[in-house]
C-alpha cells in the first residue's frame, strides 16, 4: 500500500506509550483501527561496567 513503517529503539526503562511511526510517499492513507501494521521484536543486551550518565530533559535520543 505504500506505507513505510520506520525503524526505532525502545530504552529499556522508558515507561510511555510505544507508537509506530509510519511514512508514505503517496497520497494518505487510510488505515482501520485494529490493523496490523506493525512488528515488535524484543532484544535484550547486556551491558558491564556501565557508567552512570546524566538524562536527558525528555525528547529522542
Amino acid at each position: 500500500q505504500g506505507l513505510f513503517v520506520l525503524p526505532g529503539v525502545i530504552d529499556s526503562d522508558y515507561t510511555g506509550q510505544v507508537q509506530a511511526l509510519l511514512w508514505t510517499p503517496s497520497p494518505p492513507v487510510f488505515i482501520p483501527a485494529g490493523s496490523r501494521i506493525a512488528q515488535l521484536v524484543p532484544f535484550m543486551s547486556m551491558v558491564c561496567n556501565r557508567d552512570s550518565v546524566p538524562r536527558g530533559a525528555g525528547g529522542f535520543g
